[in-house]
């Protein structure tokens, strides 16, 4: 790994989350990601004060406290300022430089890791047996698709990466939450006895879904037309470099080395390196093991809740 010049310097965008004035600045974001999300980039002063009132938390704040965190949302690189000269009439008006104000890209992005972060117990996730079809069934276009245009070209290797980034982060997510504490919580209440069978057909569902495609995908990639994958991530990275792009720069080669990256990392995922088990194989493991696990575990949940009911219902006879 090189460690660049880029990654050594702070992230300013990001200190609006942990400053004081926190839980002004937040707001104040946030009204802009969701103006942004409905189209409607460029916000005045004034329309953020009055949006920032309607809320009681907001009922001392003050114009020129507005200002001030605008101000340091600007100094930051949250927000970008434009002057606005439609509105002028006077020399004195121009003097006083009403500005507009619109959310940065970097802000956008960091707002967007904010929001996901905020859901990320909320929104839950699942194992989607769909996504191994889809990618398997990509896979057999790699042919094809090395001669298309490159919007075809370009859209169908976007819609394999996602798939793929779904693939594990759905999993990462799921197993994770099977395993937390509050599934062990839940383990001792009645609740786990009434969707027990349902959690198992859906664990056992994946998991005959991933021996079945996992199978097929591993020899769709063991008789890939190599020179077809070479054209496609070259084509796909010239397609990348020729996206217009405001004030960022753009290495062809930084370009390519992601792309070849994610292609690697899929074949590693479903075959294996040099040798060694792959990332499917350990997934199908650790799901099995688990379903095994869990099916054990409710097991015992069921016997002991006889046993106490048979125990209970003795004593009351006695």
């Amino acid at each position: 790994m090189r460690v660049q010049e880029k990654m050594k310097k702070p992230v300013l965008e990001a200190k609006y989350l942990n400053v004081e004035n926190t839980d002004r600045y937040r707001p104040i974001i946030r009204l802009f990601y969701l103006k942004y999300e409905k189209l409607k980039y460029w916000l005045y002063q004034e329309e953020v004060f009055e949006e920032l009132k309607e809320d009681p938390y907001f009922e001392e704040y003050t114009m020129e406290q507005c200002q001030q965190d605008l101000a340091a949302l600007t100094s930051w690189g949250n927000l970008v300022t434009i002057q606005d000269t439609r509105k002028v009439t006077t020399i004195e008006e121009f003097k006083n430089k009403k500005f507009r104000y619109q959310l940065s890209e970097t802000a956008v992005e960091i707002e967007r890791m904010v929001i996901r972060l905020e859901n990320l117990f909320i929104e839950g996730s699942s194992l989607e047996p769909t996504l191994l079809e889809r990618i398997r069934l990509n896979l057999g276009k790699i042919e094809e698709m090395a001669e298309k245009e490159e919007e075809k070209l370009y859209s169908w290797w976007n819609d394999l990466n996602n798939d793929f980034i779904r693939l594990n982060q759905n999993y990462q997510d799921y197993m994770r939450e099977l395993n937390s504490v509050k599934a062990e919580e839940m383990m001792r209440t009645r609740e786990i006895l009434l969707f027990k069978d349902r959690l198992m057909e859906y664990l056992r569902s994946f998991v005959k879904s991933l021996q079945i495609h996992m199978t097929a995908i591993e020899q769709e990639l063991g008789n890939v037309n190599k020179g077809a994958v070479r054209r496609i991530l070259e084509r796909v990275t010239a397609y990348e470099v020729s996206i217009p792009r405001i004030d960022v720069e753009v290495e062809e080669q930084m370009i390519y080395e992601k792309i070849s990256g994610r292609w690697k990392s899929l074949v590693e995922w479903f075959v294996g390196k040099e040798g060694q088990e792959s990332e499917a194989g350990k997934v199908f493991d650790t799901t099995h093991q688990s379903a095994a696990c869990l099916c054990s575990r409710l097991c015992q949940r069921v016997a002991q809740a006889c046993r106490i009911a048979s125990f209970r219902f003795a004593e009351r006879r006695s």
